[in-house]
């Protein structure tokens, strides 16, 4: 298949060979090991978008020296930065952690089902399906108590973990929200409960 390649800042047509997938899903997933290698490291350590695309370059994934400009505007042209908070697959997956079974595991105990009125998959993977219930977590603040305000605590850093809503808790969840760019009220509503569960 004929392609632009460019050599000392040159701009030549090669002919090169492609890979054939026998899935969108497996060119994703090969994709994904492409740039899990130790050469992209300093894009795995990029803070936004706009130093990846520069990263990427710099690795040599593309000759085109108008690469990462070009990408760049893609990205903004079609707002694709919105999705830098989803992890919509396995691949990305936070791997570190338990967080999202954890969360999973909370949904079920509370009775709380996804779309479909059935239990979540204790997987550690948020799809879809455990997006869903997000929304229909309980609005928190000084005073609840259960097990979902210990889920919170766990994940701002609050002390002890006790289930118990009290300011300490109201005060770390406000740090939370101040690092997140998230309203400062203490209050773990729709917004900050989906920062907590998908970042």
């Amino acid at each position: 298949m004929e392609t632009s390649e460019w050599y000392n800042g040159v701009k030549q047509v090669i002919k090169a060979d492609f890979r054939a997938y026998d899935s969108y899903d497996d060119s994703i997933m090969d994709h994904n090991k492409l740039l899990s290698t130790s050469r992209y490291e300093a894009v795995r350590k990029c803070k936004d978008y706009k130093s990846a695309c520069e990263a990427v370059y710099k690795c040599a994934y593309a000759t085109d020296p108008d690469y990462a400009q070009k990408l760049i505007r893609l990205i903004e042209q079609y707002r694709l930065y919105e999705y830098d908070n989803e992890c919509l697959n396995e691949a990305a997956a936070d791997r570190d952690s338990e967080k999202i079974r954890k969360f999973q595991r909370l949904c079920n105990s509370l009775g709380i089902r996804d779309y479909q009125g059935k239990k979540l998959v204790e997987d550690n993977i948020i799809g879809p399906r455990t997006r869903s219930c997000i929304k229909k977590m309980p609005l928190l603040k000084r005073g609840s108590k259960g097990s979902a305000v210990s889920f919170v605590q766990s994940l701002v850093g609050a002390v002890p973990v006790d289930g118990d809503f009290g300011p300490i808790t109201e005060g770390c969840v406000k740090d939370y929200q101040r690092r997140k760019g998230l309203k400062v009220d203490g209050i773990v509503g729709g917004g900050t409960w989906t920062s907590l569960v998908t970042t």
